[in-house]
């Protein structure tokens, strides 16, 4: 009664009952609760996609009552909590109402044209997917949400982006983090070069074992973000595509999620991150992905046999970092797999005797020896030159979108030189949202020889594009 007495004289003193409920709360449980929370509650969607849960508790005798959420929806072993918890709540017991006021942040990643400076209205949109070259740059927008941090002496926002094998950090852009009030206003942009004397965050990125890069965002006294609830923070970097990019239809993938502070009765420990006992929530992934396509020519004779000896020079505009292969086969018939058939090519079917005849000796073993070199000076309109294998294919691996030139620069013993020939590659992303990283595109294309008529061009399961010249 004492206690009551006093709350009473406090009216809506709203500090003063937070700190009271704030001291009551880190000794309220489930094993000394009066009430616990009952089981029969509402759960109603709204059209901006919030889910709202309603509880009534009954029979409440008079006094005074701390509301508690427990652990909302509790995530499953491996899982992480995407909610926020609300703060206590202090209220008289008549028949009344109460609202909890929890809010949890989002984070979005989307590839945006080159920036240099933040738009000044908003962040960019962007897009999930993108069509590169090895060498080029990609660039980035991690778009979080600013909660409401009512309720909180600290917060914590840490934003964690996650490159795959086949992009590289760049740490020589001059990366920036925008800020946007409710409005989508600019209200400040700190850029790496303002770190020095406004350390307003932190980049760290770590190379893992696996070859993925691990990218973190520290907004440091992320509570100064409060005044810009409603609004966003949006920090743009750039990455390069880098040589053990994964070519084809299926993609590089890039992921953001943000850690956050969600639990306002806690009292967070910690610098500008959390230790190990502080309450975290974290977002689910969301996925941007690049993609980078190849071109294999295949040379023949007039009898569609492979025909070596011939060399074939790329140009064009995304001819970067080009990933040249080539195919020779030595006779090894300890370890070989491989038997070569009379077209020229070989395959790792061991002959029959029903198929004798289309081998050209089938006792003979091949082991095969690639040979893969990456060239160019990572600038564009590079000249890029290789010689056919011994089925006749060369490979040009690591080119975007757009037209490219192959010239026959070395002319086999005996045959006239070829003209030039052009080929066009497009590329079709997935359909529908990138959720998983995984979606895979398609690749296609055009060719023709000298002022031939156009054609289309082969597709390989794994998006190679593929054609043969006589």
């Amino acid at each position: 009664q004492d206690v009551a007495d006093v709350l009473t004289g406090w009216g809506d003193n709203a500090v003063q009952l937070d700190e009271f409920a704030e001291v009551v709360g880190a000794h309220l449980n489930e094993s000394n609760a009066e009430t616990p929370l009952p089981e029969d509650k509402e759960v109603q969607s709204t059209p901006e996609g919030k889910t709202i849960y309603t509880t009534t508790i009954k029979e409440l005798s008079a006094g005074y009552y701390l509301l508690c959420e427990g652990d909302m929806d509790t995530p499953a072993e491996g899982e992480n909590n995407h909610r926020a918890y609300t703060k206590f709540i202090l209220e008289l017991v008549g028949n009344t109402t109460v609202e909890a006021k929890a809010d949890a942040p989002s984070i979005e990643k989307k590839i945006v044209p080159p920036k240099v400076a933040p738009d000044n209205n908003e962040a960019d949109q962007g897009k999930d997917t993108t069509v590169a070259s090895v060498g080029d740059s990609v660039y980035s927008d991690l778009t979080g949400t600013v909660p409401s941090m009512d309720g909180y002496d600290k917060y914590f926002y840490i934003i964690v982006d996650t490159l795959s094998k086949g992009l590289t950090f760049d740490s020589g852009y001059e990366y920036f983090l925008s800020i946007y009030r409710e409005n989508g206003e600019l209200a400040d942009t700190v850029t790496k070069g303002d770190l020095q004397h406004n350390p307003f965050y932190t980049v760290t990125p770590t190379v893992n074992g696996n070859g993925t890069t691990t990218l973190k965002i520290v907004i440091n006294n992320a509570i100064r973000l409060k005044e810009f609830a409603g609004g966003k923070v949006c920090f743009t970097y750039r990455a390069t595509l880098n040589q053990n990019a994964v070519i084809g239809n299926s993609g590089n993938p890039n992921s953001v999620h943000l850690e956050y502070s969600n639990n306002p009765n806690y009292d967070y420990q910690g610098g500008n991150e959390p230790t190990g006992n502080d309450p975290m929530g974290q977002t689910p992934e969301d996925y941007v992905i690049v993609y980078t396509g190849a071109v294999q020519v295949r040379k023949v004779d007039s009898n569609g046999k492979a025909l070596t000896g011939a060399g074939f020079t790329l140009t064009g505009q995304g001819a970067n970092q080009v990933k040249v292969t080539t195919n020779k086969f030595v006779e090894d018939n300890e370890n070989g797999t491989y038997y070569k058939l009379k077209d020229g090519t070989y395959t790792t079917t061991e002959p029959t005797p029903e198929t004798t005849n289309q081998y050209d000796d089938p006792d003979q073993k091949y082991a095969l020896e690639q040979t893969v070199a990456w060239t160019g000076t990572n600038t564009t309109s590079t000249t890029i030159t290789g010689m056919v294998g011994d089925e006749g294919y060369l490979t040009f691996g690591g080119l975007g979108e757009g037209t490219y030139t192959i010239e026959e620069t070395t002319v086999p013993t005996g045959y006239n030189k070829i003209d030039n020939i052009t080929v066009t590659l497009s590329f079709t992303p997935p359909e529908g949202e990138i959720t998983t990283g995984q979606e895979t595109g398609t690749w296609s294309a055009t060719y023709k020889v000298g002022n031939g008529t156009p054609g289309a061009a082969s597709v390989d399961t794994d998006g190679t594009i593929h054609f043969q010249v006589e």
